[in-house]
């Protein structure tokens, strides 16, 4: 899937997802193509008039998200969950919820609550955020326990950042491996918010290919994506290391020459 962003934010994302779009039913494209939306009718509106293949709502649930954001009950939160759910299902589009930013922060009962209304609303696949990177492994992997126990017919996406402790690869593995994530999100580069980024497509594809045996990218092609999205970017990547030919590796001191791309 690629994530192309939220269409209802300015007219500059809805014309690049408008774009995407058409790239998508000429065929260059051929991922499935998800635009986010806030759970309210008008934003599901425009997602729906791109034809994009999926729309991804989101709702933030935690007490802090609650109290301080939307300031909603959790009764009311239910409600306006299910119902933008609802009416973009009805509408004929798969549907994935996400409670923003800090699932990983949510009550777990009521999270297990909000996947519950999610789902019976026609959500099929459910995001699980840790976006202010709170999880650590043994963390993630006891969430996603649980949660499959509650809810085993959802398939789940884990999205991880790496702000407090750089374990965004590491969650997204445990997810993986305890049988609830079947999607993790990624960045080129691990592009995003703030200091930490998100976890870099280069390094859990092959991970994943490692540990699970499973291809899910051209792991050949990786280096070069790297590349074109620091030119386009901007954001330079740290220089590989690699050892200097002059230098036996045996030697116990060694050399190592920087290579820029």
């Amino acid at each position: 899937m690629i994530e192309v962003g939220h269409p209802a934010v300015s007219p500059d994302v809805y014309d690049g997802v408008k774009e995407i779009m058409r790239l998508r039913r000429e065929g260059e494209i051929t991922s499935e193509v998800v635009a986010h939306s806030r759970a309210v009718r008008s934003d599901v509106d425009i997602a729906m008039g791109l034809e994009v293949d999926r729309i991804a709502i989101w709702y933030g649930v935690s007490d802090i998200h609650l109290a301080a954001k939307t300031r909603d009950t959790r009764e009311a939160a239910l409600q306006k969950i299910g119902d933008a759910i609802q009416y973009a299902h009805d509408h004929g589009f798969r549907v994935r919820f996400t409670p923003p930013e800090d699932a990983s922060r949510t009550d777990q009962e009521y999270l297990i609550q909000v996947i519950r209304t999610a789902r019976e609303c026609g959500a099929d696949r459910i995001g699980v955020a840790d976006t202010v990177g709170l999880l650590d492994p043994e963390q993630t992997s006891g969430l996603f326990r649980r949660l499959r126990a509650a809810e085993p017919g959802v398939e789940y996406d884990f999205h991880g950042h790496n702000d407090l402790g750089g374990c965004a690869v590491a969650n997204s593995l445990a997810a993986i491996s305890a049988g609830g994530a079947t999607i993790v999100h990624c960045t080129v580069n691990g592009l995003g918010e703030r200091v930490g980024g998100i976890t870099p497509t280069q390094v859990i594809a092959v991970a994943i290919k490692q540990k699970f045996g499973v291809d899910v990218a051209r792991l050949d092609r990786l280096r070069d994506l790297s590349v074109l999205v620091e030119r386009y970017s901007g954001i330079q990547m740290p220089p590989p290391t690699i050892p200097s030919q002059e230098t036996s590796p045996s030697c116990t001191s060694r050399a190592y020459t920087s290579r820029a791309y």
